[in-house]
């Protein structure tokens, strides 16, 4: 679900029934924006639980390179003051400017369930 405002984006990325033992990455693009702000809700399923860790990175490196390729820095610590959300959900709120040109939310599921939930709320404002 995406909504546009006249100075903002807000957006609904989710992932259902995450399979054990994989790992991805959610990258949003920062062109034209100046402020982050996200909420990370992580949920489980039936038992056996399954562990899911979530880190965000970020990147300056504006040269062409493809969003995927970048070299990212760690952000976790920075903006939910955390080394890594570990079943656990996060919000983070930029009061300062972000000026990141990519930012980036890991996630990686261990378990024997293969039903873990990861859905991320984000707005990018002007």
């Amino acid at each position: 679900m995406e909504k546009f405002y006249h100075h903002s984006y807000s957006k609904k990325e989710e992932l259902l029934n995450i399979p054990i033992n994989s790992s991805g990455s959610f990258i949003i693009d920062m062109l034209g924006f100046k402020y982050l702000g996200m909420q990370i809700v992580t949920n489980n399923g039936v038992s056996p639980i399954d562990q899911i860790t979530v880190t965000t990175e970020a990147t300056w490196q504006d040269d062409g390179t493809n969003a995927e390729n970048c070299e990212y820095e760690p952000t976790t610590n920075l903006w939910f003051k955390v080394a890594s959300l570990v079943n656990d959900n996060g919000v983070f709120d930029a009061d300062a400017v972000t000026t990141c040109r990519y930012a980036k939310v890991n996630y990686a599921v261990t378990g024997a369930g293969g039903d873990r939930n990861l859905t991320l709320f984000y707005r990018k404002i002007r």
